[in-house]
């Protein structure tokens, strides 16, 4: 039997592949767990008949907390402590998210026109090259944002609140790639 074949069908190298799989199937089961469970989040739009609309724009409110009425409180007596009154918590929010993938031959799209206000941006790596420094900076050449991935991540996200204008995003490492962002009002 030739030595690579023999090396491809070893019992450790399949049982370190299988190990490797169950891992991986766990943490994908925990994070959908994580998700599921995550209550204080209710999107919007984007759903039809419970299922994700391609053509709706991302948008969430943040579920309507309910303060109770206030009641008579007990007197404290001796045996008896009083219990702190919970505070309220803010309500969380759904933010947009906008996904840019960075390929061997550029940024796909080369173009992006978003709405003013808070939102996610992801860069996803896609182009083979590890570590690349991305720019986001303003038409007027200022810097919103500098990154350099580390050599073992492949995404970048970030969430921005930009202003009505117009951005690029850039590499260092290639400057004639460009994604032009235009935010409206």
């Amino acid at each position: 039997m030739p030595r690579s074949t023999r090396a491809l069908t070893s019992p450790s190298r399949a049982r370190y592949s299988l190990f490797a799989m169950v891992g991986l199937m766990l943490v994908i089961l925990a994070t959908g767990a994580l998700a599921f469970n995550r209550h204080d989040i209710v999107p919007t739009q984007g759903l039809q008949d419970g299922v994700p609309n391609a053509s709706a724009t991302p948008t969430a409110t943040p579920v309507p907390t309910v303060t109770p009425a206030p009641t008579a409180m007990p007197t404290p007596t001796a045996t008896s402590t009083p219990s702190p009154s919970p505070s309220p918590r803010p309500a969380k929010t759904l933010l947009p998210g906008v996904a840019i993938t960075v390929t061997p031959h550029g940024f796909e799209p080369q173009e992006l026109t978003l709405s003013t206000g808070h939102f996610f941006l992801t860069v996803e790596n896609r182009s083979s090259q590890r570590g690349l420094t991305l720019m986001l900076n303003s038409e007027q050449g200022d810097s919103i944002r500098e990154f350099t991935q580390p050599e073992d991540a492949l995404d970048w996200i970030d969430e921005l609140q930009l202003t009505a204008g117009n951005y690029t995003l850039t590499t260092r490492e290639h400057p004639d790639w460009v994604c032009h962002i235009t935010v409206t009002q």
